[in-house]
């Protein structure tokens, strides 16, 4: 079997970013349905194997006539996304594919008292929730999320969220008991209390509760509600409860950073441009430029130094376009000059390296250090006669650091602004580049 040219060509055209994919006949109709964290990657194995497809994948690859896809923010969103599009549009394959199973839910047991009773109502009648798996979303008094199109996706899924949400595997203290002994997930501090003698109804419910909102698309109502928690408990010094709201705050971001619906994604399938579009328009805006008129359009480099004492001391250039990453763009950078480890002075050579060149300049520059790393550049640039602005960025809590008007002044940047995560790819994404080369060239230098 032969892959289809216009197939092949639209693969090129995907990103390396996570996300869903759809296959789709020629009247648009998806076929099949699958997510990844590099969508492009793993639709193009579908391509790359095909003197070994199974019968159903080489007929997939053959009823397919268009690929589609919606990038998200972070893997866990795609997770969420395929779930609900697999429920939408039913597809022809993941159909198949389940060798008739039905698709697994995410239940929330007993999740409905709640809503129509309130809290303190459900607690009253001594009714507790729990959450588990099923199949057949049919439980009147249950709450469902999904569908999930396999057990290893919900279990990912389930995995990351009790990281913020513990809850006990058993249903009440009596089914507790009959085991005789504590839930496993007691051992490891992921269970909520219900294996304790005393557990408190009350607690458990608000912290299910949160569950079900983040569940549904609410994370900043639920950040918001433990961060009010945290504050009420410092101001009180009750600081341990302070501190584990604070880790709560923290585990959900991990889980899903910059968190958006399934519904904001169905709603705005560009929604994950507009978002980098966002991070863009803050971060010139903090720093003072003017806002661009196609933030899409923006074209950002990030530079980083690794080394460990004198040798294989190496540079990297990273190039974000639009707010994502242009791997075509990127380039390394052997450092020439034997002088001891010398971060300025490697910064120098490869920014003297590059600005020599003067072409295709970048909108924005963006150096890993602060102020010495940040002057080493401005003279650089003022030589060269190079007006592209350039900032440094401190190791200290995302500090911007730039020149104006003869001072250098420091911008602290709100945590969770688009405009910090935006730097922080660039940083994190610089680091390993450049740290990558370093293990490349002392594995090298070993084995010689």
């Amino acid at each position: 079997m032969h892959a289809d040219p216009m197939l092949l060509a639209q693969i090129g055209k995907l990103p390396q970013n996570p996300g869903v994919y759809l296959f789709k006949d020629s009247k648009g109709k998806p076929l099949y349905i699958g997510k990844s964290k590099s969508i492009r990657d793993r639709v193009k194995q579908y391509f790359t194997v095909q003197s070994h497809l199974g019968k159903r994948t080489a007929e997939l690859l053959s009823t397919t006539k268009k690929l589609d896809h919606i990038e998200t923010e972070t893997e866990f969103e795609a997770l969420l996304l395929e779930a609900d599009l697999i429920k939408r549009y039913r597809p022809q394959f993941n159909t198949q594919w389940k060798d008739d199973k039905r698709f697994l839910y995410i239940k929330i047991c007993n999740a409905k008292y709640k809503q129509n009773q309130g809290i303190t109502k459900t607690v009253e009648n001594n009714i507790w929730p729990w959450v588990t798996v099923d199949r057949k979303p049919d439980d009147p008094r249950a709450l469902y999320f999904g569908p999930f199109p396999n057990a290893q996706t919900v279990r990912i899924v389930l995995r990351l969220l009790r990281r913020a949400f513990p809850w006990c595997k058993y249903a009440t203290p009596e089914q507790a008991k009959r085991a005789h002994k504590a839930c496993f997930y007691s051992h490891i501090g992921l269970c909520s209390g219900i294996c304790n003698n005393n557990p408190d109804l009350y607690l458990y419910w608000i912290n299910i509760n949160q569950l079900v909102k983040f569940l549904s698309g609410k994370k900043e109502t639920v950040v918001a509600y433990y961060k009010k928690k945290m504050d009420k408990a410092s101001l009180t010094l009750r600081y341990e409860d302070a501190g584990l709201y604070r880790d709560t705050i923290e585990k959900l971001d991990y889980i899903s950073q910059s968190f958006h619906s399934s519904y904001e994604y169905l709603t705005n399938t560009n929604l994950k441009e507009d978002i980098r579009a966002q991070e863009i328009i803050e971060l010139f805006l903090s720093i003072g430029l003017t806002e661009p008129q196609d933030p899409h359009s923006i074209i950002i480099e990030g530079y980083d130094i690794s080394n460990i004492g004198k040798d294989y001391t190496v540079g990297a250039r990273v190039v974000f376009a639009g707010g994502d990453p242009d791997t075509s763009s990127y380039r390394r950078y052997k450092i020439n000059h034997e002088k001891l480890p010398d971060d300025f002075a490697a910064m120098n050579e490869v920014l003297t390296r590059r600005l020599r060149k003067k072409d295709d300049l970048p909108d924005l520059l963006l150096i890993d250090g602060g102020k010495g790393q940040l002057s080493v550049v401005l003279d650089i640039a003022q030589k060269l006669e190079i007006k592209t602005p350039i900032v440094g960025l401190a190791k200290r809590e995302e500090t911007l650091v730039v020149y104006r008007e003869g001072i250098y002044k420091e911008i602290k940047l709100p945590k969770r602004s688009g405009a910090v995560k935006l730097v922080q790819r660039i940083r994190d994404e610089a680091h390993r580049f450049a740290q990558n080369y370093h293990k490349l060239l002392r594995k090298k230098g070993f084995t010689l």
